[in-house]
């Protein structure tokens, strides 16, 4: 499974890697400088979409069973620079009312570039841990050593984050994985 943010800008031939994997796009997919996008494994299988973008946040939330059986929601956000914080206050409580309507759903995943530096002052890891989520980003995901780029996870099991470098993007491309014994 792949997540992109601020995907306006991506050329066809650009997603020629991805054309054999299912995509989930948000509304502002075609704006430049917004939308999300979601590539899923062919072997994983897609269940349900909730496209929750309005005109403030790109977010769009899939459930997937993987190949391995397991039941996951996961959710794509993008929130533009100049939107102010307070938009994202609602993702928390939105993706656990969707949860629990579906009792396989285990593990719940938010992604995303939120444009909030939680290394200084910001409102947003307190608030998702009120939700029992986790957020795993612990080293700084851009050139300029802020923390822009989120991953939080609301699961019993355990789940890795780790930071890539990128040579062509600002951003620090996050990698993500449910840890399996």
């Amino acid at each position: 499974m792949f997540c992109f943010t601020e995907t306006g800008d991506i050329e066809q031939p650009q997603l020629q890697p991805f054309c054999q994997m299912t995509t989930i796009a948000s509304n502002y997919t075609k704006k430049r400088n917004r939308g999300v996008l979601l590539f899923l494994n062919p072997k994983s299988k897609f269940v349900s979409t909730f496209d929750m973008s309005n005109t403030n946040l790109d977010f769009v939330a899939v459930t997937v069973v993987t190949e391995q059986g397991i039941t996951l929601l996961i959710a794509v956000v993008y929130k533009p620079p100049k939107t102010p914080e307070k938009y994202l206050r609602t993702i928390p409580e939105q993706l656990v009312q969707i949860a629990s309507t579906n009792k396989d759903i285990k593990h719940t995943v938010i992604v995303g570039d939120f444009n909030v530096n939680i290394n200084e002052d910001s409102f947003l890891p307190s608030h998702f841990e009120k939700s029992s989520f986790q957020q795993l980003v612990e080293k700084y995901t851009t050139r300029k050593g802020t923390l822009l780029d989120h991953v939080y996870v609301k699961s019993p099991a355990k789940w890795l984050a780790k930071n890539l470098v990128s040579y062509y993007s600002y951003h620090n491309p996050v990698i993500v994985a449910l840890e399996t014994s």
